[in-house]
């Protein structure tokens, strides 16, 4: 069913990644069991895709792009954000560098205050446009049209006022931002990311927050100063929506 209606597909795991969310929101699964899961479907997604790509080349099926149904398509909002609220933790987290313990927050901050912090900052996700500068939460609708660029109409504007969406690039330079359609036309959410500026790394090396380097190396921080760090950084850090491919070249560089 992958291989032949990816749109369908999509749903049925945006909807998965959203029970989780909510278990998550609803305190009934901690933040370490819940994206363990997460991952563990994102990765399954992301096999059935390749697999379906690699099925369709061996068959030498070849879908010409004239062929193809794509059209302006709206996106709704939780359709993208509600499973980026559960992941944010992990993605700003450079789990594999350590440069952001988040597992090992709640613990030491409580729990309540790393949920606001996820809730205020999904919020907070800036978006470029050319007309100006928003907040996703002031975004009344996004949609992408046959060019594969990412619009948003932002609630200031009124409604019939839409904005072209733009992504830094690795390079640091800034050109519109297109979102990856998959084989049948339908359009590939998982394109849109969220980068953190500056890195998380580069933000907790700076010297400022001892005691996450505390917490990185292993030592017992303080509680209360953990928790000053730990809003401190947050306010530091801004979020905004770039495109997988060069979110993934940027790496930790900036």
């Amino acid at each position: 069913m992958c291989c032949t209606n990816a749109t369908a597909c999509e749903k049925i795991f945006t909807t998965i990644l959203g029970y989780i969310g909510a278990e998550y929101a609803a305190g009934r699964w901690l933040y370490g069991p819940a994206n363990d899961v997460a991952t563990a479907v994102r990765t399954f997604h992301e096999f059935l895709q390749s697999r379906c790509a690699a099925l369709s080349a061996d068959s030498n099926e070849k879908v010409e792009a004239s062929s193809l149904a794509i059209k302006t398509q709206e996106i709704e909002l939780a359709d993208v954000f509600y499973p980026v609220q559960l992941n944010l933790p992990g993605r700003v987290a450079s789990r594999n560098s350590k440069d952001w313990p988040a597992s090992k927050l709640s613990g030491i901050i409580g729990k309540t205050d790393e949920g606001s912090w996820i809730a205020r900052t999904v919020k907070n996700i800036i978006v470029l446009t050319d007309k100006g500068i928003h907040h996703v939460v002031d975004i009344a609708e996004f949609r992408v049209g046959s060019n594969n660029i990412l619009m948003a109409r932002p609630i200031v504007y009124g409604n019939n006022t839409y904005a072209t969406v733009y992504s830094y690039h690795a390079n640091g330079s800034i050109a519109p931002f297109k979102v990856q359609r998959n084989a049948d036309g339908s359009l590939d959410l998982s394109s849109i990311s969220i980068d953190h500026s500056p890195a998380i790394s580069i933000a907790i090396n700076s010297g400022r927050f001892p005691e996450f380097q505390k917490l990185n190396k292993g030592l017992k921080p303080d509680a209360a100063k953990l928790k000053a760090e730990f809003n401190a950084l947050n306010k530091m850090v801004t979020y905004m929506l770039m495109e997988r491919g060069q979110n993934s070249a940027k790496g930790n560089k900036w």
